[in-house]
């Protein structure tokens, strides 16, 4: 999808990213444009009084935006995860070609940079992309059920969860977790993998049989290391700078 000739509106209204968002509601914004999810998104409404809402390419920001972002791919130390780098650029151009993956290591080894630059880079190509960490998913599926007493949360939950589903690429940022995990999050979470039509990366800290332990679901360990490349990070904390050598003393 090419970036679209339009300068950017606002963001989309909650009631227009609805996927059943009924005519009468629409017709309100018949002709509008907003930005969302990195896409320009027009409102159209037909002489039969339906009601469409279109996505005419990626918002013009987003291609000005990304190249000084903090989280590219010209900010990546390739020379520290040369292996990883290269495989990162393959799947920006071409996820499909590649297919998900899991990149592990420990922390700050840049597993969450390249996942980050992967998502600008395929946003300047006009996919539509989401990233989500573990806790916020977590709390996307707590407020998503029909049990939630706030409506407004209930609903902005299930759309973020449907965003997800129809991304062509999901990135699931440090999902290693701290203990078992509960119940309810690995069912909703294997649930969530069977409804995904792109492709997704997930990060992690832990190895598989680590992630085996904090989940302790075999069908989510399936899921996720028979359908994906693992990319191993490894090196030293890219957080931290080298120390400097300490002065030879002239004496």
């Amino acid at each position: 999808m090419n970036t679209s000739e339009y300068p950017c509106g606002a963001p989309a209204p909650h009631e227009v990213r609805g996927m059943y968002t009924p005519d009468h509601i629409l017709r309100q914004y018949a002709g509008q444009r907003f930005c969302a999810d990195g896409l320009h998104w027009l409102v159209e409404c037909n002489s039969h009084g339906r009601c469409f809402v279109l996505t005419t390419g990626a918002c013009p920001l987003v291609a000005s935006q990304m190249a000084p972002a903090r989280y590219t791919f010209d900010t990546f130390r390739e020379s520290e995860q040369p292996a990883a780098f290269a495989t990162a650029e393959k799947f920006a151009r071409h996820p499909k070609s590649v297919g998900n993956m899991i990149f592990e290591g420990r922390p700050g080894l840049g597993k969450t940079h390249l996942a980050k630059a992967i998502i600008a880079d395929c946003r300047i190509r006009g996919r539509s992309t989401e990233l989500v960490t573990r806790t916020e998913l977590h709390d996307l599926f707590t407020k998503a059920q029909p049990s939630h007493d706030h409506a407004g949360e209930r609903y902005e939950a299930n759309d973020k969860l449907d965003r997800i589903r129809k991304a062509d690429v999901v990135v699931f940022d440090d999902f290693g977790g701290v203990g078992t995990l509960s119940a309810f999050f690995v069912e909703q979470f294997r649930t969530l993998l069977d409804a995904l039509r792109g492709t997704w990366i997930l990060t992690t800290n832990k190895t598989k049989p680590g992630m085996a332990a904090t989940y302790d679901d075999g069908r989510i360990i399936s899921r996720l290391y028979g359908t994906a490349h693992e990319v191993t990070f490894a090196g030293h904390d890219q957080r931290t700078k080298p120390k400097q050598a300490e002065p030879v003393s002239a004496d």
